[in-house]
């Protein structure tokens, strides 16, 4: 067989019932060869793949790989449901990184959910909406991509209905603007 040859060569590796490249090199110029419309299949349905086999018994970080595929994936996907689904994994991703005070992973998560959401998501899915604009806001804080947050906690104080549901978004950007030295534009906002 194909792999068989590929052991022999030295390409791959056979270990505990699972190949592996010999060496990341190997895996990065065969990776580098697969046209990018069919990276983006591969990832969506490994993506796939693996939430089909993820139960809520396994380890966090396997939340992570599924997110990572599917954003590599998410070129290839079709529908808009699909499309929600995604973006509400990485909300997820980006709700467990910010557990792990793992900043930058958080943000990336977070821009990816709000990338591939529509505009009108405060119409069609206020709560949806609403845990995408507090959790996006809260990683480009603790990230420091204050543009990023104020983008998000606009659109949310924007469009939020219900006065305890801005809370959260008043208490960022109150901390917010202390850590930027801003004091007195902090209490002003908080007394608005």
């Amino acid at each position: 067989s194909a792999a068989r040859r590929c052991v022999e060569q030295g390409i791959i590796v056979y270990h505990g019932n699972r190949y592996y490249f010999a060496h990341d090199k190997i895996r990065e110029a065969f990776y580098s060869a697969i046209p990018e419309r069919e990276k983006s299949l591969i990832h969506l349905e490994a993506g796939k793949v693996l939430l089909k086999n993820f139960s809520n018994e396994r380890n966090d970080d396997l939340t992570d790989i599924i997110a990572n595929h599917l954003q590599a994936g998410v070129a290839a996907v079709t529908s808009e449901e699909e499309m929600k689904f995604i973006a509400g994994l990485n909300i997820a991703a980006s709700k467990k990184a910010l557990t792990r005070a793992a900043w930058d992973s958080a943000l990336v998560y977070a821009e990816t959910a709000a990338g591939i959401t529509p505009d009108d998501c405060w119409q069609r899915d206020y709560d949806f909406a609403l845990s995408l604009h507090i959790t996006a806001a809260e990683a480009a804080f603790l990230s420091g991509d204050i543009i990023f947050m104020e983008r998000m906690t606009r659109a949310a104080l924007k469009n939020i209905k219900s006065f305890m549901d801005k809370i959260p978004v008043y208490e960022l950007v109150i901390q917010a603007h202390y850590a930027l030295n801003r004091m007195q534009r902090g209490i002003e906002d908080g007394l608005n």
